[in-house]
């Protein structure tokens, strides 16, 4: 498929599973921010008595190691919520690009959601060399830029500095789209780890740069789509204020409202995150057809079911 037929094929796959999408997106979501409140919390508590003990003891290993933690913990919940998000997208959209019922395979769920962990996990391991000596090199700029004035290229100086800043950006996502395969390939390969990012790139050899176009032309598509929503929800509390003011309903009704706009949010939110996953799952599998034949895989497994 071309990139339009691509495209098209992502909006086709939401269209068909849309419901389940959305209440998937929205259970977890639920779930997680539930979660993740809870877990604040108790981390809260964690780190406050850390930092009682640096108070009493006038040791700032305590303080450190309390921060350390809560960061750890925080991040592999935050992991484990966006591996749930995208996993179940992923599942839901294998079965639309299959021609099956539409129905979340439960039983499998919760060990794709695992895999999928472990292939996120392997891509921040391998960014991270990465992240270092693009951090130390751009901290070498910013820490000599308040010298930059006293000489006659000091201007350039900071032209310079936001190049380097969007090349490291730039650079990053780069990288990372080497691997943009490797959740679906957790998820529908059983893999794990770094077997996850070979695949990915396996997978990815020969069409990086027309993916990668793939994938930066979507990411523009998914603003626009969400700019105009959430534009369209936000013209609400401007009209409810000049249809209002100087009324005594001009409070109510702005409260009203509010109300409305933090629920349309919501909802254009969770409406709108499955579509990431979906992406990745119609690109794995257009890449599965072309470098492995995964069509005559599906053509032989309905032959296998109708017989």
């Amino acid at each position: 498929m071309n990139a339009a037929q691509l495209l098209d094929k992502v909006f086709e796959v939401y269209r068909r599973t849309f419901w389940k999408q959305l209440a998937f997106a929205a259970i977890v979501g639920v779930v997680s921010a539930i979660g993740l409140g809870v877990l604040v919390l108790l981390l809260a508590i964690v780190l406050a008595i850390g930092l009682g003990d640096y108070a009493v003891t006038a040791m700032a290993g305590s303080a450190w190691v309390s921060a350390v933690i809560a960061a750890l913990v925080l991040g592999a919940a935050v992991l484990i919520w966006q591996s749930a998000s995208a996993t179940g997208a992923i599942l839901l959209s294998r079965e639309a690009f299959m021609g099956r019922f539409i129905k979340m395979p439960m039983q499998e769920l919760w060990r794709a959601v695992g895999r999928a962990f472990t292939a996120m996990l392997a891509q921040l391991i391998v960014a991270v060399p990465y992240v270092i000596l693009a951090g130390v090199f751009i901290f070498s700029f910013v820490r000599f830029a308040p010298y930059a004035d006293l000489f006659a290229w000091g201007r350039s100086f900071y032209v310079v500095l936001i190049i380097l800043l969007a090349a490291a950006a730039l650079g990053l996502f780069l990288f990372l789209h080497l691997f943009s395969l490797a959740i679906a390939v957790a998820v529908n390969e059983r893999a794990l780890f770094f077997r996850t990012l070979g695949r990915s790139m396996a997978l990815m050899r020969g069409h990086f740069w027309r993916l990668f176009g793939i994938r930066a032309l979507w990411l523009v598509i998914v603003f626009i789509i969400m700019g105009s929503a959430q534009g369209i929800i936000y013209i609400l509390p401007v009209l409810a204020g000049t249809l209002g003011a100087g009324t005594v309903f001009f409070i109510p009704l702005m409260a009203i409202v509010g109300t409305i706009v933090n629920i349309g949010g919501f909802i254009i939110t969770f409406a709108l995150g499955p579509l990431d996953g979906i992406l990745i799952a119609v690109l794995y599998f257009n890449q599965k057809t072309k470098k492995e034949g995964f069509d005559m895989e599906i053509a032989i497994e309905d032959l296998y079911r109708a017989v």
